[in-house]
């Protein structure tokens, strides 16, 4: 697998649009998580051992996870719980709206009632990804993009920045180029629960299943 590192900046040199932004999801997040998480979160330094960690663990999901677009909250949710279980770092799954280039891609409803994520009945917009302080993981969005589920120019856009990696990738919140993410809500702890235990049982392929996943490459940004 190759990784593409590219040098993260440093919080001083964050434009104001991208600290704004950042604010804005710790001030999201303190609606449904803990005070402790939130601080957690605004504490957290990304660093090469907590990355080969998180990198292993997306690896992992995308190699059971069946290959299946639009089905980002899930994904996430699962992936949310693995990562709290096997490293304890500060985790959150957003939700919001996501653009590639200046295309919005996937985006919510105004006066959307998020108590529907995870009822069998609600309908929610929107896209969802992984939070942990200022590092973001992007784990679905790429496979929904090669499995048709957006604009043939989203797919140009995202072809020609990132290559056709049908992977996850790792990046600075709020902007992994050529993708912009505006976060809107977090998850509670039970709505990550209930989508996560939703995913496994739907999604998660077993070994003998033909139609598992695959380990699809990395891209660390």
């Amino acid at each position: 697998m190759t990784m593409h590192v590219q040098n993260a900046l440093l919080p001083a040199e964050r434009s104001g649009e991208d600290s704004r932004v950042i604010e804005e999801f710790f001030q999201i997040a303190s609606a449904t998580r803990a005070p402790a998480e939130i601080e957690a979160h605004r504490a957290y330094v990304p660093n090469e051992s907590d990355d080969e960690a998180l990198i292993q663990l997306t690896k992992g999901l995308l190699s059971i996870f069946k290959p299946t677009p639009g089905v980002c909250f899930m994904m996430n949710a699962l992936l949310a719980s693995g990562i709290r279980k096997h490293t304890g770092l500060p985790v959150a799954v957003a939700v919001g709206d996501f653009f590639a280039g200046p295309h919005q891609v996937f985006a919510t409803q105004p006066n959307q009632d998020w108590s529907e994520i995870g009822k069998s009945s609600g309908t929610i917009d929107g896209h969802a990804w992984i939070q942990i302080g200022e590092r973001m993981i992007e784990a679905s969005v790429l496979r929904t993009i090669r499995l048709g589920g957006v604009a043939p120019e989203v797919v140009e856009i995202t072809h020609r920045e990132l290559g056709e990696n049908r992977g996850a990738i790792f990046g600075r919140f709020p902007i992994i180029q050529p993708f912009f993410y505006r976060p809107r809500y977090v998850m509670t702890q039970d709505q990550e629960d209930i989508l996560a235990a939703s995913a496994y049982s739907q999604f998660v392929a077993s070994a003998e299943d033909t139609n598992a996943g695959t380990s699809d490459n990395i891209r660390k940004l």
